[in-house]
């Protein structure tokens, strides 16, 4: 408890010495709340703000709110996964938490843990979305972006929006959509989209660009899509639209060839 209107005093009773002159004295009722910060790279005890109506703290982290009322708890979090463990509430994330009507003592703890930052745009923001994956389960992702603990990586998916196709990533330099980031690598990626262009051959599109045509359908008007500029290491052979076998589906893409099917070209013995 502690008593307002006349005195600051925390204890049930009270002297003339504590009271002030011509002053009513109200008897007010709280309940205990204390937070703690663990943050590897301070070297202080450090603490976060506690707000509330009425609020009375004898010391920092440690305060009596008035009984049934909430609480707002907010710490400085740039750079760092912020998590707080409230008694009686799952584990949040960010930079503040609100306690709700407090009627029993409660502990708030907060762990801090350093974070790099990893941030997207969308070319053009009508053209898709992009879906973030983090691999750790305390990063926090919003529409744009996403704080991961260090050493820790993003999966980005990039997803056309209808009539669109998928080109690049800028910055991340990737041209395929499915791609894992490292954000102490790379800050900020790309997506770009673009309405594919009709085409009846690798001369109608530009010279990053070729033709292609839906597997089996050698021949037809297809779309101009970017060639791959890099593929992996790996064998899953296709029969080009030009006769020849490609090592997979990437080479294929990266000569500027479509597929006319999976597997050696007849009558050849591989690549």
């Amino acid at each position: 408890m502690y008593w307002s209107g006349c005195s600051d005093a925390t204890t049930p009773f009270l002297t003339l010495e504590d009271v002030r002159r011509d002053m009513t004295c109200r008897a007010q009722f709280g309940v205990d709340l204390t937070a703690s910060v663990s943050n590897p790279d301070s070297p202080r005890p450090l603490f976060p703000t506690i707000e509330a109506p009425g609020i009375r703290c004898a010391v920092p982290g440690m305060c009596v709110v008035p009984y049934g009322s909430p609480a707002t708890l907010s710490i400085e979090s740039s750079g760092y996964i912020t998590t707080w463990t409230c008694g009686g509430m799952e584990p949040q994330y960010g930079p503040s938490i609100v306690v709700p009507s407090l009627t029993v003592p409660n502990v708030c703890r907060v762990e801090q843990q350093r974070a790099t930052r990893l941030e997207w745009t969308i070319t053009p923001p009508e053209g898709g979305t992009v879906i973030a994956r983090p691999t750790d389960p305390d990063a926090q992702c919003d529409a744009s972006s996403c704080q991961v603990p260090l050493f820790t990586s993003v999966q980005l998916e990039a997803i056309p929006a209808p009539g669109y196709g998928f080109v690049r990533w800028g910055y991340c330099e990737a041209s395929v959509p499915l791609i894992t980031v490292n954000p102490s690598t790379y800050t900020v990626c790309e997506a770009h989209f673009e309405i594919p262009q009709p085409c009846s051959s690798n001369d109608e599109c530009q010279s990053d660009a070729f033709c292609l045509t839906p597997d089996g359908a050698c021949g037809t008007r297809g779309l101009c899509r970017p060639r791959t500029p890099i593929c992996g290491h790996y064998y899953s052979p296709v029969c080009g639209c030009d006769g020849q076998t490609h090592t997979h589906r990437c080479s294929a893409g990266q000569a500027g060839v479509s597929v006319a099917y999976e597997g050696l070209c007849a009558g050849t013995q591989g690549v």
